[in-house]
């Protein structure tokens, strides 16, 4: 059905629109200015779409032909036709094969008679859309669980379809799609669909193809299966599905099968098509993809037999036995014994316990049994059972004791015999495998072999049943054990002779009885006892010599025990060597000493002074280089105790001297500290030395490396030593003492004779300052032999007023130069000080330094005249200033004028330095006439205290010339005068003020 929007009939009043080509030469008939190409028209018959432009795209297609010139003929896509030269033609039923159209575009070119040709172009379409199923579909060959297409019309546009029957429109374009067909959707279902696939023209496509969702269905074969409920020994399966079955995996594996309704899969086992013991899961697919999943298991093993832990046995020989069984797949039926059958419950797990003979059919010796499934695997196990213990029996080899006692042995031999077989045998707890026989022997035991050991031995022997057969006995293969008691005189060397004195020994035999001894040979018979003495051997008693002696103790084996040891009664030799370094004429004194040490029955060590020192047992040994702090030794008297093996001991006394003689300062000596903070040596002015050597005598001493002898004694004295004695000089000296066996000591030192130097550097000396700007004492010190102290203090008018600031007193500096200082105190009243700074040295020298300077807090006292001067612009006149000040420093006079800015401006000026009086010159030249004039007078004293004052001045034109009037000689004489008193009143001002300052 088409659509109503369509337009498939085209009406008379749509007209080509044509090209018109001009042609070379016209017919007779036709006018000679006819340019005009044929016009094309679609005919109303057409069936297809107009483009409006007088072509478009049609099933078929009829076209009127016009040309006032007459239509002479056409070519249709080259394919020429003549037409009767009319002014009207028609060419109908054009489709692809006709009049030499094609599926597809097609080119009209129709020309009149005067050779004017028209093109039209215009689309043939007579085929529907193809359909083709995208890659996303689940399926194939026509059958799908879901499916999906593209449409496309290669020359038109795709209008719509219908899917059984079901119509859906679509946008009119060359492509579209129908994507997700399932049951249910779009008109699809189950089965059989039939989709048709329309273009605008009306052609159509049709394709048919299947919807299948439903898996196969997979059913267990009767016939040909081993078991049930999804447990077999073998299983076979039929597999159907309405739209074919096209696969299968089993565990994985994929087998393909030819696509029909019915399958077979046959003969599944362990092993075929990938199937295993135990789970295993098929997936059967048809040709559309669905799947059908079945889980079975598959059993074709029989119960598992484990023996359980708590049997009495092993390697299948049990005094009794349990067993676990156990069915991995399927479930534990029932078992057989010896042909005796016993039903268990059906479960995965079952036990059979205590099998012993007479139990659930079981024997002495061979059993079988046969554990079945409910499947009908079966699993067989064969066991012995054996509750007979093996025979142990001694060997004749075997060495007793001579006296008959027991199961005592020094060496023994067993005879092992087993009728269902010897398995192995434990002696002492150390286990000894042995071939399962049903004879064995255990040869040779002894202590140390096979785990026996001296004394009572456990010897048990086992079956392959676990039967076991305990055997108690005693080994001795040890003779006596020999002791030194602890009241003999002597010890052990290192190779382990002992060398005594006095010695007694204790006799013991831990297994058997001592039996006889004998000592040198000399036999000697004891009481058969575990314990036995001899006491109080000494040269000449059983048999004993001074030397070397050999003990050998019995017991009733005859195990042997020998003991060698030596008698020695004489103490070492000590002697001392050549090469110790002793004092001349002074016997047992040395700085260091060696001895040489001898004993014949070895020495075997020695102390010194309470100190231990173990030597090798020789008979020669050495003691060398003995100094204080060396095994022992000390500075002054020693004691030397040699030993011997045996205790003997010789003690030999000497004195030990390394220590040079100890110099001490002398309290007359003159220093200004003996321990200087840095370390350094001690400074001295003079200084005198007491000489001392503990261990000898003082022999000399050398200053400088000056020599001077001394007096042999413990004390001697060095006195009053300064530059220029003995070797001394200023700065450091260099004393060493001497004792007569070379033993030295050093002692340095500072002799010191100068004074530090001391410089003041603030405040300035003669300095002027307010007493807020007093500031600090700084100084700079040196002194080459070292600083000790310094200090300042402040005085006015030659009296202390107070100490300014000091280093500690505590300890001295050390130092040879010092930069530092203190702060002065504040609001000093007005007046003059001194500074006085000084410094000590480590000597004990002072040197120092003094400044001056004076606290002024007053500002200068100007004066200057009362009242406005006068002057005129042709004159000078001066203005006397003073001021009261006694540390003038300078002073500045200016003349200023007002400005047309109502600002002063300055005309001249002048500077004054350190003075209390100057005169000042105004020049009237300099001026204006009529401004605001005014001299101005700053004065600052070296203090720094500032004062200012102002003297107004009226500047005026000089008056006309007029005739001069005499003066009375009497107004002169009163000017001077008067000028004079001003002058004298003036100075008597100033020193007022100065004494005032100076006696306040």
């Amino acid at each position: 059905m088409a659509s109503a929007r369509k337009l498939w009939l085209v009406p008379s009043a749509v007209a080509a629109t044509c090209v018109t080509t001009v042609g070379l030469v016209a017919p007779a008939a036709v006018a000679a200015d006819d340019t005009t190409g044929p016009t094309i028209t679609v005919k109303p018959e057409s069936l297809g779409i107009p483009d409006g432009a007088g072509g478009g795209t049609f099933r078929s297609a009829s076209f009127t032909l016009y040309d006032a010139g007459k239509v002479a003929g056409l070519t249709l896509n080259g394919v020429d036709k003549d037409l009767t030269d009319s002014v009207w033609s028609d060419l109908n039923g054009v489709k692809p094969g006709v009049f030499g159209a094609v599926e597809g575009t097609n080119t009209l070119v129709v020309r009149d008679a005067a050779g004017n040709t028209t093109t039209q172009t215009f689309t043939l379409d007579t085929r529907g859309p193809l359909i083709t199923v995208k890659p996303e579909s689940q399926g194939g060959d026509g059958t799908f669980r879901s499916v999906s297409f593209k449409l496309h019309d290669i020359n038109g546009k795709v209008d719509g379809l219908t899917l059984n029957g079901v119509d859906k429109d679509l946008a009119d374009n060359p492509w579209s799609d129908l994507n997700g067909v399932v049951p249910g959707a779009f008109g699809a279902k189950e089965g059989v669909n039939t989709l048709v696939v329309r273009d605008t023209l009306g052609n159509t496509s049709t394709l048919t193809f299947t919807l299948d969702t439903t898996g196969p269905t997979v059913s267990v074969k009767p016939g040909s299966t081993l078991g049930a409920d999804g447990s077999y020994r073998s299983v076979s399966f039929t597999l159907y599905d309405a739209g074919k079955v096209a696969g299968l995996t089993l565990n994985g594996v994929d087998k393909p099968v030819t696509a029909n309704v019915w399958s077979d899969l046959n003969g599944v086992v362990p092993g075929v098509f990938g199937a295993k013991e135990g789970a295993n899961t098929l997936v059967v697919r048809d040709v559309a993809g669905n799947t059908t999943t079945v889980t079975f298991t598959l059993d074709t093993v029989g119960p598992e037999i484990t023996v359980k832990p708590e049997s009495e046995g092993a390697n299948g020989s049990y005094r009794s036995v349990s067993f676990t069984l156990h069915d991995v797949t399927s479930k534990v039926d029932y078992l057989t014994l010896n042909g005796v059958t016993k039903d268990l419950t059906d479960n995965a797990w079952s036990d059979l316990n205590g099998v012993v003979p007479g139990a659930f059919g079981a024997v002495e010796g061979e059993n079988t049994l046969v554990v079945v499934d409910t499947l009908g695997n079966t699993t067989s196990t064969t066991f012995r059972l054996d509750t007979v213990a093996p025979d142990v029996t001694v060997k004749p080899e075997s060495v007793a004791a001579v006296d008959g006692t027991p199961d005592l042995y020094s060496t023994v031999s067993f005879k092992l015999h087993d009728a269902g077989q010897v398995a192995g045998l434990t002696l002492n707890g150390v286990d000894k495998p042995v071939t399962a026989n049903v004879w064995s022997d255990l040869n040779g035991v002894k202590p140390g072999v096979f785990g026996a050991v001296e004394g009572v031995n456990t010897l048990v022997v086992r079956d392959v049943a676990g039967n076991t057969t305990t055997v108690t006995f005693t080994l001795d293969a040890t003779g006596p054990n020999v002791t030194v008691k602890p009241e003999s005189q002597g010890s052990l060397d290192s190779a382990g002779v002992g060398s005594y004195r006095s010695v007694s020994f204790t006799l013991h035999d831990a297994t058997s009885t001592v039996d006889y001894l004998t000592l040198n040979g000399v036999k000697k018979d004891l009481t058969d006892n575990a314990w036995s003495d001899l006491d109080g051997v000494v040269p000449g008693v059983f048999g004993a010599v001074e030397g070397e002696n050999t003990l050998v103790a019995y017991d009733v084996l005859g195990n042997a025990t020998t003991v060698r040891f030596r008698l020695d009664t004489v103490g070492p030799d000590v002697t001392v060597k050549p090469e110790s370094v002793g004092a001349a004429g002074v016997d047992g004194v040395y700085s260091t000493v060696s001895f040489a040490l001898h004993d014949a029955g070895k020495v075997a060590g020695l102390t010194l002074n309470g100190v231990d020192k173990p030597v090798t047992a020789n008979a020669w040994s050495d003691l060398n280089g003995v100094v204080p702090g060396v095994f022992g030794a000390k500075e002054g008297v020693n004691t030397l105790v040699v030993r011997d093996l045996a205790g003997n001991t010789t003690t030999v006394t000497f004195t030990l001297d390394t220590v040079g003689p100890e110099i001490t300062v002398k309290p007359e000596s003159l220093t200004g500290t003996v321990a200087p903070a840095d370390g350094t040596v001690a400074s001295y002015r003079s200084v005198s030395f007491k000489l001392h050597d503990l261990g000898s005598q003082v022999d000399r001493v050398t200053l400088n490396g000056v020599e001077k002898d001394l007096t042999d004694n413990p004390w001697s004295d060095v006195n009053g030593v300064v530059p220029g004695v003995f070797g001394a000089v200023e700065g450091v000296n260099t004393l060493v003492a001497y004792d007569v066996l070379g033993n030295s000591t050093t002692f340095m030192f500072r002799l010191d004779t100068g004074r530090p130097v001391v410089h003041v550097t603030a405040p300035t000396d003669g300095a002027v300052v307010r007493s807020a700007d007093v500031g600090r004492v700084a100084l700079d010190a040196s002194d080459e032999g070292g600083l000790s102290r310094l200090a300042a203090n402040l005085y006015r008018d030659g009296a202390l007023l107070k100490a300014i600031g000091s280093t500690p007193a505590s300890s001295a500096l050390g130092t040879t130069t010092w930069s530092g200082g203190w702060a002065l105190p504040a609001n000093l009243a007005e007046g003059d000080y001194t500074v006085r700074a000084g410094a000590t040295d480590l000597a004990g020298s002072w040197g120092g330094d003094d400044v001056t300077f004076s606290v002024d807090d007053t500002v200068p006292s100007l004066t200057v005249p009362s009242g406005a001067v006068a002057l005129t612009t042709g004159e000078k006149h001066t203005v006397d200033l003073s001021q009261v000040e006694l540390h003038p420093d300078w002073s500045y006079v200016e003349v200023d004028q007002l400005g047309p800015d109502g600002k002063w401006q300055k005309i001249t000026g002048q500077r004054y330095e350190g003075t209390n009086t100057f005169a000042f010159s105004l020049d009237g030249a300099t001026l204006t006439a009529g401004v605001q004039t005014q001299v101005k007078i700053t004065s600052v004293d070296k203090a720094g205290n500032r004062t200012s004052k102002t003297v107004s001045v009226a500047v005026s034109a000089p008056a006309a010339p007029s005739t001069p009037t005499s003066v009375p000689a009497a107004s002169v004489t009163t000017a001077k005068a008067s000028s004079v008193a001003a002058l004298l009143a003036q100075l008597v001002k100033i020193l007022v003020a100065a004494l005032t300052h100076l006696f306040g």
